[in-house]
């Protein structure tokens, strides 16, 4: 139960629809109808396409060709073409070409060879630069195997120009080379020629959802379900609209979906013979408790046509229902006219006083393809309901899909992850098990001859794959990597298998053989995702060519993949390349306008552009744009608000955010934050309520754990704080902040041998965990262990040769040693390396002036301004070296540009708690979020500081030590 004022709350918000379905918002470009129509007509031409009727005309002429085509003929198509599938999946991608070139010599209006000729030249791309290096020629060859394939598409659409599934899927390869309007194009014919097309339509409503068109989205999707309900397009309507947080009408939709793949929702309807009224008899298979929303509907339908010549029972029905309508009246419209034109009532023939009603189940081929139908709308309805903090409903929901069919893998899987995430890791890992199990069963069948094997839903490796996350996420390493061991057995060229095989040995920091699952992922598939990891690989070891030619090759692959532009850009800002980084997050936002690029782009500003209208201005417009899951970017602007000290905006934000995600752990984190920073003692109170809700509803949320016991710690409660350290441990062992945040309780409590043992339980679980690290060295150095702490800073420089905090830590550690020289030069490489990271200017400048070198010192605290003009220590720091040189100039433009960073009243967030072991706690481990803080501005010392003068106070003297040494990582 939340605290008061932290409740649910129901949107009222009104959307409005669009005059026009694929099409801009009305008005946004500035068209007419005649000019829209031109435009149009361009987009064809420019696709290469004959007008519509001119190409249904060539189509009727050839229809005498196609008819006369052999029997033998089709029959050895078809037979080749199997045979190209087999060599596409063996990976032998010309084979495979090679066979579809002969099916359309023998057959060219066989449109199933089309399809698929032109999704294997969309994938030889890059097959030819996975072992190479790229260059202009291989750039052009880029281009033209993509224009291969569009020429592919085209050909197939004149041969085939009836075949709406070469339509559509030329329309989805538009939209991932970024060519919305073309894909527009391609799903108008498509509709042209088979109006109901509900796969279409969804395909079409998703681009315009992730578009942010979401009012078009809806409309696609209204007018899909009009022509007849599909669990394909009630799926897609219902999660976009729990996206917003219509949970009401997204549970109608799941609901009508599932009534459509199974015939399961019937019910009954007693006149009572008094009062004439209705009442509801639940008769139905579908639970009680996950079907009332659309059940209202239903029984507003039944009331309509029962009772449509007496208008006074008609409003007594309607009053029994009227109050609990949803808050979108022009959608539930809509919904409520799907629902008449497909509920099917009749009067009960054992009595005139039973009305019965029922959805009739939708008409498939396959048994299979129903269940896949039914199922997968399951899982996503489940989701939902876990999204908006109803557990209970969401366990409903997926024994409904074990109900199906028991057997069934992906239904187990989804289970497994809900129970996970409330913490019972055990049944977790007892569902993941039984699913691998029914896999294997599955296969023997196959093999055997037994029925007919489910590869619609047990055709890749995502049971080993979510199961090995899981493991991993326990710091289980060694049994995630048998799992994945397993499943590469059984999937052997599964290519998300092979990816997330790769990110488990870097993990356990085996980077080689990370690289060879990587090229083996591309090779069986080239795919975005396995190239952004490969790349975020090369980068953390200082091969940045090497990555900006990777995500370039990912980018090439999927144009909109968003955590592409989103990584790219990123790792261009923290090599200090701001303008490189804004083009490459305003490209993705023009392409691809999703939750990864807005976050991203708006973390670059507020880290590393320091411009925090910008970030706000940002987030706020990837909440307007972006209808998939926007928690990140609710988050991220709550929390800026709150490192601006702007409490009750930041409580505004996590408050609307948690209408539309109530029990999401990161942002009931986010909300205890802000009451934790009021001095108020009852707002401390609802920061406890507060932490305890995020931490219960995903136990898994290391951070959440973490937060929690810090803000215990603020409060003097270190019993307490260490309890819930070590049990946010039990529940994410492989956390490596909790590791940081109790090995630093322990030290600063002097209990430094347990300290010492917790920092090397963390680093077996995290070996690369560069905090981690920091903090190790920092004990290390307050006992005066300093080749030990030299040591652990060189393996945190060589995890990440980018990570400014360490460089700082290890020139400061020289510095006070003695060691003047090695002091500058890894200072100085720091700054090379992270241009970007204020405290190492700051370091870097203090050294000099002690050096007397007053020249160098003012540019380097100048330039370190420029980079982060909100680092207050910076500020203090050239004051002082102004005033020590009588520069008065230089102070008054100092003190104008720091009124301009610092205004009264809003000067950078302290914690301070007075209580000196709190303080320096909470100066190593950070209390907000370290995805949404940027670095600490406040004039206290850095951690490496204070271990260098606990070392100092333990000998009494700040006498030197043994020799430094001329060590620098290999990549300096």
């Amino acid at each position: 139960m939340l605290p008061r004022g932290w409740q649910k709350l129901q949107s009222t918000a009104e959307p409005t629809h669009w005059d026009a379905i694929g099409t801009k918002r009305a008005g946004d470009d500035g068209l007419d109808d005649a000019e829209r129509e031109r435009s149009t007509s361009a987009t064809a031409d420019r696709l290469g396409l004959l007008p519509l009727e001119a190409a249904l005309a060539r189509s009727a002429a050839n229809n005498g060709h196609t008819s006369s085509v052999a029997s033998e003929t089709k029959q050895r198509v078809q037979g080749l073409f199997v045979q190209a599938r087999s060599a596409e999946r063996r990976g032998d991608l010309r084979a495979a070409q090679d066979i579809l070139h002969e099916c359309i010599a023998l057959d060219e209006h066989d449109a199933h060879s089309w399809l698929l000729l032109a999704k294997l030249e969309s994938r030889r791309r890059v097959s030819r630069r996975r072992n190479g290096v790229t260059n202009g020629a291989d750039a052009k060859a880029d281009a033209g195997s993509a224009q291969a394939a569009r020429d592919c598409f085209r050909r197939g659409v004149e041969h085939c120009p009836r075949s709406v599934h070469l339509l559509q899927a030329w329309a989805v390869f538009e939209q991932k080379q970024g060519d919305r309007d073309a894909a527009r194009e391609l799903f108008r014919r498509g509709l042209a020629l088979e109006p109901s097309n509900s796969y279409i339509y969804q395909a079409w409503g998703l681009m315009e959802q992730r578009a942010g068109h979401v009012e078009e989205a809806r409309a696609l999707f209204e007018k899909s379900t009009l022509f007849g309900p599909t669990p394909e397009v009630c799926n897609a309507w219902g999660v976009l609209e729990a996206s917003l947080g219509r949970f009401h009408l997204a549970r109608c939709l799941f609901q009508l979906g599932y009534a459509c793949a199974t015939g399961h929702l019937r019910a009954s309807f007693y006149v009572e013979p008094d009062t004439k009224r209705l009442r509801h008899r639940a008769d139905d298979e579908l639970r009680e408790g996950v079907r009332k929303e659309l059940m209202q509907i239903i029984y507003r339908v039944v009331a309509k046509r029962h009772f449509q010549d007496d208008a006074t029972r008609l409003d007594d029905a309607m009053r029994e229902v009227g109050s609990d309508r949803v808050a979108c009246p022009s959608s539930y419209a809509a919904m409520e006219q799907v629902v008449k034109d497909s509920l099917m009532t009749r009067m009960n023939a054992a009595g005139a006083s039973v009305v019965e009603a029922w959805i009739p189940r939708r008409a498939y081929a396959k048994r299979d393809v129903s269940d896949y139908g039914a199922i997968n709308l399951l899982t996503r309805w489940g989701e939902a309901e876990e999204r908006c903090g109803n557990f209970t409903r969401a366990r409903q929901v997926m024994e409904m899909a074990l109900g199906i069919n028991a057997n069934e893998p992906t239904a187990h899987v989804t289970l497994a992850r809900l129970e996970f995430r409330r913490g019972a890791h055990k049944l977790a890992r007892d569902l993941m098990r039984a699913a691998e199990a029914l896999l294997v069963e599955q296969r023997k069948s196959a093999a055997l001859g037994y029925g007919e094997p489910r590869v619609r839903l047990g055709r890749d490796a995502s049971v080993h794959i979510a199961w090995a996350t899981m493991e991993a996420s326990l710091g289980n390493l060694a049994a995630a990597d048998d799992i994945l061991r397993r499943g590469d057995a059984m999937f052997p060229r599964d290519p998300a298998l092979l990816q997330a095989w790769g990110i488990l040995r870097e993990k356990q920091g085996q980077d080689e053989l990370a690289r060879e699952l990587y090229a083996k992922s591309i090779k069986a598939r080239a795919n975005a995702p396995a190239f952004v990891a490969w790349a975020l690989l090369e980068e953390r070891h200082h091969r940045i060519d090497e990555a900006r030619r990777l995500f370039e090759l990912a980018l090439k692959v999927d144009a909109i993949h968003g955590p592409a532009y989103n990584a790219f850009g990123s790792m261009e800002a923290r090599l200090g390349r701001l303008e490189a980084a804004r083009r490459i997050f305003e490209k993705g936002i023009a392409l691809d306008p999703c939750t990864a690029v807005f976050h991203g782009y708006g973390m670059m500003e507020l880290r590393y552009g320091k411009s925090v209208e910008q970030a706000r201005a940002l987030f706020g417009a990837g909440l307007r744009a972006c209808r998939g899951d926007t928690v990140f970017l609710w988050h991220s602007l709550g929390m800026l608000e709150l490192h601006e000290r702007n409490l009750d905006r930041a409580r505004g934000v996590f408050g609307e955010a948690l209408k539309r995600y109530p029990r999401n752990s990161r942002l009931l984190v986010g909300a205890a934050l802000v009451e934790a920073s009021t001095p108020n003692v009852k707002c401390h109170e609802q920061a406890r309520e507060l932490f305890r809700a995020a931490a219960l509803s995903d136990t898994s949320h290391g951070h959440a754990w973490q937060s929690w016991g810090v803000f215990e710690m603020r409060q003097g409660n270190v019993s307490t704080a260490r309890a819930l350290f070590r049990r946010g441990l039990k529940h994410c062992p492989s956390h490596a902040p909790l590791w940081q945040a109790l090995g630093v309780l322990e030290a600063h409590l002097n209990n430094l041998t347990q300290a010492r043992a917790v920092f090397e339980r963390g680093e077996r679980v995290n070996p690369n965990h560069v905090y981690l690290l920091h903090a190790h060295a920092c004990l290390e150095v307050r006992e005066g262990n300093y080749d030990e702490a030299r040591q652990l800073l060189r393996r945190a420089l060589e995890v990440s040769p980018l990570h400014g905090p360490a460089w700082n830590a290890f020139g400061l550690l020289e510095w006070r040693r003695g060691k003047v020289n090695d002091a500058r030069r890894l200072l100085e490489a720091g700054v090379q390396r992270d241009p970007c990271h204020a405290p190492l200017y700051y370091t870097l400048g203090r050294l000099e002036v002690n050096s007397s070198n007053y020249a160098r010192a003012r540019e380097l605290f100048t330039t370190g301004l420029r980079m982060n003009p909100r680092h207050a220590p910076l500020y203090h720091s050239l004051a002082e070296l102004e005033g020590m040189l009588g520069n008065v100039g230089g102070l008054q433009q100092l003190r104008r540009s720091a009124e301009k960073y610092f205004p009264t009243g809003n000067l950078p967030l302290s914690t301070a708690s007075g209580n000196q072991v709190v303080d320096d706690f909470e100066n190593e481990v950070d209390f907000f979020d370290d995805e949404s803080a940027g670095e600490h501005d406040t004039p206290t010392p850095v951690p490496m500081e204070r271990a260098l003068e606990a070392d100092e106070r333990r000998r009494g003297s700040s006498g030197s030590s043994a020799a430094a040494g001329e060590w620098l990582p290999d990549s300096a």
